[in-house]
């Protein structure tokens, strides 16, 4: 796959990513940290840049694990549902 060179901003800093996604998906991506960042910020919970980052790595990390385990646990019903109906299935097939 291709990969794009793609300028974001954070913290007003322009960088270049350099990845194999789409440039709408990167965008999304920074959207995403900048809107963290200025929450954080916003809260006056630092000054610090570094800190500032760090917060808002350790907030998109807590909503990914979140959804992770969501997705586990919806991906077991599914599973769970479709052995009910198989079984359903071949009752009606008897």
């Amino acid at each position: 796959m291709k990969e794009n060179i793609i300028k974001i901003y954070l913290f007003n800093e322009e960088f270049e990513i350099k990845s194999q996604e789409t440039e709408e998906h990167i965008l999304g991506v920074a959207s995403l940290v900048n809107a963290y960042l200025d929450k954080a910020q916003k809260k006056g919970l630092s000054k610090n840049r570094l800190n500032l980052a760090l917060l808002a790595a350790l907030n998109i990390s807590s909503e990914y694990v979140k959804v992770k385990g969501e997705y586990k646990n919806l991906e077991k019903e599914v599973m769970i549902r479709v052995d009910q109906l198989i079984k359903q299935i071949d009752q009606y097939l008897r």
